[in-house]
């Protein structure tokens, strides 16, 4: 794999193999100390595929109540890791819509919302976002039979 140069402290690698070991090093440039020892540290990993979700003991015939524990955190420039946890009651959540949407001193202002649409819950990762801007991310656990669902909210800042 090709050296990857980031002005960020924080970088995320996708397309690498489940099972396969990869050696990383971080080296630190400094144009005042071009000539610097000791800059570098490396670690090996070895990526596994996530463990599937246990099956959920849901009904299909209950709407689905909101996403629940959302959780927003910084993942870079213009990034952030949006989180929630299944909904507590009966109904099943087919695909959980998120929305994304800027804001201005607490008000909704700009266009519409970006909408993304995910078949499982968990975590997600949402870029292109404006770097230190704050956004009201929008989690709605979604049913196909029902064509609807319950939300929940929750206002963070983009890395």
């Amino acid at each position: 794999m090709a050296p990857i140069r980031s002005p960020d402290y924080k970088l995320s690698i996708s397309s690498l193999e489940n099972g396969q070991e990869y050696r990383f090093t971080v080296r630190a440039f400094s144009a005042s100390f071009p000539n610097a020892q000791g800059n570098e540290a490396s670690v090996q990993a070895t990526p596994q595929a996530p463990r599937p979700a246990p099956p959920s003991l849901c009904t299909r015939w209950v709407r689905p109540e909101a996403p629940t524990n959302l959780r927003v955190s910084p993942a870079g420039r213009g990034a952030v890791q949006l989180c929630w946890d299944q909904p507590s009651g009966p109904g099943c959540a087919d695909e959980y819509r998120v929305s994304v949407t800027p804001l201005a001193q607490g008000r909704s202002f700009g266009s519409g919302p970006l909408m993304l649409q995910f078949q499982v819950g968990g975590c997600v990762n949402i870029d292109s976002l404006v770097s230190g801007a704050q956004y009201k991310f929008t989690v709605q656990s979604w049913s196909t039979i029902w064509n609807s669902g319950e939300s929940a909210s929750i206002i963070g800042r983009a890395g």
